[in-house]
């Protein structure tokens, strides 16, 4: 009797013991869990817990023990501060659940030492729940950090003077600026997480497209594009008049970035000076010069017809590039049929010019016909060349200067002194004899001056010739 009493108590010691050990070994676990650990009960009583719990929790060691109650461990909290002063702690117990071991949540706050700490409630079966406390400072300050980070990256896509849309690898909308969503013609509806076809749907709805036919062609085109392989460029008009150019490129990861820029102004500007050029160049053509107009390299940037066709070429195109050197030779060739003896010497002429200052001279062909050539130097390095057909203005003035050496030789056979005077009273021709009694060798000495003066020379040259002859007597 008394043996079996022995072996039940020893077998009660072993399993206490052995209970023990298990509950040591489960301490030991929590102990060295990275989370903070309490288990409470369906009353809110501390089952059991770990170190790091009371930790995180801002409350004494040893305060997490089997018995002690959700609220004692809560004002342990208040009495340290962890949840601010009097006030503070007010106003944060006032936003939390009274009972919180009867239900599952999850908050996060921070610590006055400045870290973040999350608080996950979890129901266990039975009752009761388990709350773990987790460090999240480095997460919490990183994710700040990527939230600043993307904060300041809208801000740079706002200020951006193009739309941008950012696809991911699925072709979803991962980001975007107010400008696309305008540019595009869809606005609040351009959302995240939008595929880039029903962007484009949104679009085709919108009107943006144009009529039925048109925005089925659009679509189609859209549609099959590859985006991820290669750059896209392709322009269209809205509805309102507005120039849009969209620009798609490939980004790492299997997604794209979608450009949209408004080009109306740009496309305006470019046709209006197209227009100027283009009455430029008739008006060049309408000249009866030809003009060539060279870079500072001393290449063709634009010449008109008549100059082309002074060279051999058909069109002003024709010559655009040449160096001044094979424009010339062009020209002699077409009027010396190749370049030697004189062809040679005027080549040598034209590139020793200093094309720096203005340069102005007159060449005569074989076949008589006359050039006026002027070279005028350019801001920027380059220089023009005009060249005119000054035949019949030669000739005229070559007429003229024989009428003129017929008409002075026939005034100077005269025996009487001529003076020809203009409105203004100065002397516009005289004839030798003229010249001769009023002192003067030669008549065109007198040409310009004022009657008053011409009378008074005359009168001089008369008193020095009485003077000669009566010191003569």
């Amino acid at each position: 009797m008394v043996g079996i009493r022995v072996h039940r108590i020893t077998a009660l010691v072993r399993a206490e013991q052995e209970a023990q050990s298990r509950a040591q070994a489960l301490q030991q676990v929590l102990d060295t869990m990275r989370h903070g650990v309490i288990m409470y009960d369906a009353q809110g009583h501390v089952i059991t817990g770990n170190r790091l719990a009371e930790e995180l929790a801002g409350i004494p060691e040893g305060s997490v023990r089997p018995g002690a109650h959700f609220d004692e461990l809560r004002a342990h909290q208040v009495e340290r501060g962890e949840h601010g002063d009097a006030a503070e702690s007010a106003r944060y117990l006032a936003t939390r659940q009274a009972t919180p071991w009867t239900g599952e949540s999850t908050f996060q706050r921070r610590k006055p030492d400045g870290r973040m700490i999350e608080i996950r409630t979890d129901v266990i079966p039975g009752g009761g729940v388990v709350r773990s406390f987790t460090d999240i400072t480095a997460l919490a300050e990183a994710q700040a950090e990527a939230e600043r980070r993307a904060a300041t990256q809208q801000v740079m896509l706002e200020n951006i003077r193009h739309g941008l849309i950012l696809f991911d690898g699925e072709h979803r909308v991962a980001a975007f600026n107010a400008l696309a969503a305008r540019l595009n013609g869809i606005g609040g509806a351009l959302r995240l997480g939008m595929t880039r076809a029903e962007v484009a749907q949104a679009q085709a709805a919108a009107g943006e497209f144009g009529d039925a036919a048109q925005t089925a062609a659009y679509l189609a085109r859209l549609s099959a594009l590859d985006y991820t392989a290669a750059a896209h460029t392709f322009f269209r008009t809205r509805p309102d008049g507005t120039e849009i150019e969209a620009v798609t490129a490939p980004v790492p990861g299997g997604g794209f970035v979608l450009t949209l820029s408004d080009i109306t102004d740009r496309l305006r500007a470019q046709r209006e000076a197209q227009e100027r050029a283009a009455m430029l160049e008739a008006t060049m053509n309408a000249a009866r010069t030809a003009i060539t107009l060279y870079g500072a390299d001393h290449r063709v940037v634009a010449a008109n017809d008549l100059a082309a066709r002074s060279s051999g070429f058909a069109a002003a195109a024709d010559m655009i590039g040449l160096s001044f050197e094979a424009a010339a030779r062009g020209q002699l060739i077409l009027e010396h049929g190749a370049i030697d003896g004189e062809a040679l010497r005027l080549l040598r002429f034209g590139l020793a010019m200093d094309r720096r200052v203005p340069q102005h001279y007159e060449r005569r062909r074989r076949d008589g016909v006359v050039f006026d050539v002027r070279s005028d130097p350019r801001p920027d390095g380059g220089f023009v060349v005009s060249i005119s057909d000054v035949t019949e203005l030669v000739a005229a003035r070559e007429a003229a200067k024989r009428q003129a050496s017929v008409l002075e030789a026939t005034l100077n056979a005269t025996r009487h002194a001529l003076f020809l005077y203009g409105a203004d009273a100065r002397l516009v021709a005289a004839n030798g004899i003229a010249a001769s009694i009023t002192g003067f060798a030669d008549a065109a000495a007198m040409v310009g001056m004022p009657f008053s003066e011409v009378v008074l020379r005359q009168f001089r040259a008369e008193e020095g010739s009485e003077a000669a002859a009566l010191a003569a007597a």
